[in-house]
């Protein structure tokens, strides 16, 4: 049976397969470490764009209320570029994260988060517009 699951390993891995898995087993502190890194990159940009992005769009427009949805969306792209570069957002596949002052506003979001967050921050503060 041992020979089998070798024998397994040789045909489905190769050599270089085999140099990639003894890689990752000799240096695992490393790539925990990156994975970790990874990990909380990714969450720390998720908690940005559900719980600050809608909070700052909400002062944006209960600031300016008396102005159009459009005047108001122009001001939250000014206040946006103005904003600190460790301000982070995942990226359109939420597989990696981009800065929240050069992002584009537009999130489509994988399919298993589409009912809890937005597509947009144009639809956002559309939502916040009305509700106010």
């Amino acid at each position: 049976m041992i020979n089998f699951v070798k024998a397994l390993n040789d045909l489905f891995l190769g050599n270089l397969g085999k140099g990639i898995i003894h890689n990752i087993s000799t240096n695992r502190i490393f790539y925990a470490i990156g994975f970790l890194i990874y990990g909380f990159l990714l969450m720390y940009a998720h908690i940005i764009y559900l719980f600050y992005i809608p909070k700052e769009i909400e002062k944006v427009v209960l600031k300016n209320r008396d102005l159009a949805l459009g005047q108001i969306y122009e001001l939250w792209l000014k206040h946006k570029k103005a904003m600190s570069f460790w301000l982070l957002v995942p990226t359109r596949n939420e597989l990696w994260v981009q800065r929240l002052n050069s992002s584009s506003g537009n999130y489509d979001v994988l399919f298993f988060n589409k009912k809890n967050s937005y597509q947009s921050e144009y639809d956002l503060l559309t939502a916040i517009y009305q509700k106010l």
